[in-house]
């Protein structure tokens, strides 16, 4: 599940929270709904200057390392009519309270920009309830998204150039050697190359010896019995080359 989560992660390139209380709601209102339920505790802990919401949002930039994907924050600009219990009966006709204040819903990120904070002429319940296609509100969340669709291909395009060009620096770094390595080498690269010239010398005379014709035994003797001299022996082996 975790991959899944991370792959949907990095396929993002915009977000759009409408209302989201990153620093808390106001729950005068939702107590009315939840009193003496099991989830009661829940609620309370949605509560502005919440010690859990504070983890979660640490969490969150902690997690949300997309530098190119833009956060678009909406918040409500009405207050909403509180719920109350009247004859055992839950009934909106509580104090007019703002649910999630425009600081709580405002920077998601601490790099959020203001032009990217817009406000909705509505309460909490209704901010994302459109009247139809021309409402105004509409037409400024359909042209955001559009924007954001736009720009999608070029940042999912320059984040799999990144990704690539990580993943070859990584390969390349696998072949790449300290200088002390690399003395290491060549050190053993000479040793090599001087044993195998003293093999190749030594095969040449081995040939050389086992091809010269039949001669008699030269008067001085010694090494080079069999050869007049040192300049026969080259001419010899200069014939084998030709």
């Amino acid at each position: 599940m975790y991959e899944n989560d991370t792959a949907i992660l990095n396929s993002c390139t915009a977000l759009l929270f409408f209302g989201v209380p990153n620093r808390g709601i106001n729950i005068d209102n939702l107590r009315t709904l939840v009193k003496d339920q099991k989830n009661e505790h829940f609620v309370h802990d949605l509560r502005e200057g919440s010690e859990l919401l504070r983890h979660v949002y640490q969490r969150f930039l902690q997690g949300f390392n997309l530098h190119d994907c833009e956060i678009t924050s909406f918040y409500e600009l009405r207050d909403t009519r509180a719920v109350v219990v009247r004859g055992g009966t839950w009934t909106r006709n509580g104090a007019m309270i703002r649910l999630v204040t425009q600081d709580s819903a405002t920077y998601s990120l601490p790099t959020e920009a203001s032009h990217m904070q817009i406000g909705i002429d509505a309460d909490h319940s209704n901010m994302v309830k459109f009247t139809d296609n021309c409402d105004h509100h509409y037409i400024t969340v359909r042209d955001r998204v559009s924007q954001c669709v736009g720009n999608a291909p070029s940042i999912i395009e320059a984040r799999l150039a990144s990704a690539l060009a990580e993943r070859n620096q990584g390969t390349y770094a696998k072949y790449r050697y300290t200088a002390e390595q690399r003395a290491d080498a060549k050190g053993v690269l000479a040793r090599w190359s001087l044993m195998l010239i003293h093999i190749y010398f030594a095969l040449l005379f081995l040939l050389v010896f086992t091809t010269l014709p039949a001669r008699p035994p030269h008067p001085s003797g010694g090494f080079w019995n069999g050869v007049d001299s040192p300049l026969d022996l080259n001419t010899t082996i200069m014939a084998l080359f030709r």
